[in-house]
């Protein structure tokens, strides 16, 4: 395809140490959450990674769909299901639960604070400039770029690369042939949002919306100081793996490098 130059805003691009070069390694690499939070590089590094608090305070009842109370609680409500967090740490003091099955809703009351960790998967960063292309990270780095268009394909290169590099057979090498046979793999990519990791659950539409921070986790950047994430206006690729009946992988590797010649095509080096 012909890579005449665009405006910024149609781009998205990538800042690598030189020494990371995908055209001298022939490597792409997918990191997990896990990998982020200790990133080697501190311009980079986020401990908070994928991680939240969400609150119902006393006195605050609050009604939510049942979808949204199965991703905060992660279990399934009356065949509802939705995707359930990672690691989970309730802290409650005389919270009470009333369903109203007729409506598909439940009033949580009481106090009540969830802290979790969203379930790990690889992730693939980006940066998606509204106005202009500035490199947001120090040192001798070099800078590769792909149409905002292409973002699907780009994914479903990365996708094939990683199956091939992650079999199933790693991420569940319990499973029976019959139950490795119903594997999936799910992926999404857009902006990530800059907000604040701490939320409370109150009843109105930003605060029930908070419950949605469970299967957005990947997606969210804190904003504002100490560290600004929101100066890299990131572009986020996120690929999750998981059986039939919702089973996360035993094991996911810390990274995953994909060969570079399968998106090869569809990058311009800014040098």
């Amino acid at each position: 395809m012909s890579h005449d130059r665009v405006a910024p805003g149609d781009r998205l691009f990538k800042s690598v140490p030189r020494e990371f070069d995908p055209r001298k390694i022939g490597t792409i690499r997918i990191g997990s959450l896990q990998f982020y939070q200790k990133h080697f590089d501190e311009a980079v590094k986020d401990p908070g990674e994928g991680s939240g608090v969400v609150s119902v305070y006393p006195d605050q009842d609050v009604t939510l769909p049942n979808l949204l109370v199965s991703a905060l609680m992660g279990v399934e409500i009356k065949g509802e299901n939705a995707a359930s967090p990672g690691k989970l740490f309730i802290e409650s003091e005389g919270v009470r639960f009333k369903q109203d099955l007729p409506n598909k809703k439940m009033t949580i009351s009481g106090k009540c604070t969830w802290y979790f960790t969203a379930l790990d998967a690889l992730i693939f960063c980006m940066s998606a400039p509204s106005q202009e292309y500035m490199d947001t990270f120090p040192g001798d780095r070099i800078a590769w770029s792909i149409d905002r268009r292409d973002a699907q394909e780009f994914a479903d290169l990365i996708q094939d690369g990683i199956d091939e590099a992650y079999p199933v057979e790693v991420s569940f090498p319990n499973a029976s042939a019959a139950e490795a046979r119903t594997c999936f793999n799910e992926y999404q990519h857009r902006p990530v949002d800059y907000s604040p990791r701490r939320h409370a659950l109150d009843d109105t539409p930003a605060g029930r919306l908070a419950a949605l921070l469970f299967t957005n986790s990947t997606f969210i950047k804190p904003s504002g100081p100490p560290r600004y994430f929101e100066r890299e206006e990131e572009y986020r690729f996120q690929f999750r793996r998981a059986l039939a009946d919702g089973t996360s992988p035993t094991h996911l590797p810390e990274a995953v490098d994909v060969p570079f010649h399968l998106v090869e095509h569809l990058i311009r080096f800014e040098d």
